[in-house]
């Protein structure tokens, strides 16, 4: 019994110091652990071409399906659109990344894109053990200090989910059933997690304050090599229109409408604030563009944004771009 002890308690301080070391390799990038994404949404891109280089970084808005940066590379092949866009990440990662795709990519431009959505649950996902399971709160506790623990989450997730038909999706009518099922376990975790968030307020303000030293950090890296940066902030669905305002209640979500749907909310006035110390710096929260538009910008049962919603991001780099003095 004594040797099968010490074996147990060899084989768990191995693990443990082999999980730490992961875990420094993936903070430091010791490797390019985004390769594989960023070499599959640039393929073709000839990185030796003498065109000005706009560097896209931000989450599965900037990598999904006929996504913006293809629209703008369609729109303005002068240039090159440089995606380094990758799902399920935050600004954390975005920090952990961008000193790699800046010797990499050397641009001239950075687009950072900013969802008002998971953002802040890329910092802290919330514990919620009376509404979810054991392992889902482990997991959510464990991933909030090991960061690594997320990105081989994210990894598996990839090697056994398919695709999404976005042309499916499309057609399909809202349903609180066919609804994207991580929208949902959020909203079962913290019904008003969505309202408490945009105001900053009880345990997400240590959040957006974590939030905005990382965006600092973002920020700081562009401002050493003098890169022109615009933050594209993109609202949740809920912030757009009544309809979708009570297709988020429908789903289970509370919350003040009005705190919900205001065209300034806090989250998004402090994510100024931080952008006016950094004279390279634009930000433009698309949600006036959202509501002057007529048709649907979000999939029906899903957070992010169809091919006609992608097109609005695109129209709104494409204006900063024309508005900077060359």
């Amino acid at each position: 019994m004594r040797r099968w002890k010490k074996r147990i308690l060899n084989g768990l301080i191995m693990a443990l110091l082999s999980a730490l070391l992961f875990e420094v390799c993936f903070r430091w990038q010791v490797i390019d652990f985004y390769g594989t994404e960023f070499h599959f949404l640039n393929q073709g891109e000839d990185l030796e071409a003498k065109k000005e280089r706009v560097l896209v970084m931000g989450d599965s808005f900037t990598a999904s399906d006929s996504n913006y940066v293809e629209q703008l590379r369609r729109r303005f092949p002068d240039k090159m659109w440089i995606n380094g866009g990758v799902p399920g990440t935050g600004v954390i990662q975005a920090q952990y990344m961008l000193g790699r795709r800046f010797r990499q990519v050397e641009p001239d431009y950075l687009v950072y894109q900013i969802y008002l959505g998971n953002d802040l649950f890329d910092v802290r996902n919330p514990l919620a053990w009376s509404e979810l399971g054991l392992a889902r709160n482990v997991y959510w506790g464990l991933s909030n200090r090991f960061r690594s623990l997320g990105y081989l989450n994210y990894k598996m997730g990839q090697f056994f989910a398919a695709p999404p038909d976005t042309a499916k999706m499309e057609q399909l009518a809202f349903s609180v059933d066919r609804f994207n099922g991580r929208e949902k376990m959020y909203l079962k975790a913290r019904p008003d997690w969505l309202e408490k968030q945009l105001k900053g307020e009880e345990e997400w303000e240590n959040d957006l304050d974590s939030y905005l030293n990382y965006l600092e950090d973002v920020l700081e890296k562009g401002e050493e090599e003098q890169i022109p940066t615009l933050l594209l902030i993109v609202p949740h669905f809920a912030q757009v229109n009544e309809d979708l305002f009570a297709r988020f209640q429908a789903l289970g979500a509370v919350g003040d409408r009005a705190t919900i749907m205001d065209p300034a909310p806090a989250w998004v006035r402090k994510i100024d604030s931080t952008a006016a110390a950094f004279p390279h710096v634009q930000t433009h929260f698309l949600l006036s563009d959202f509501r002057s538009d007529s048709l649907p910008l979000y999939f029906p049962n899903d957070p992010h944004l169809n091919p006609h919603g992608q097109s609005r991001l695109a129209d709104a780099v494409a204006r900063w771009l024309g508005e900077i003095p060359q």
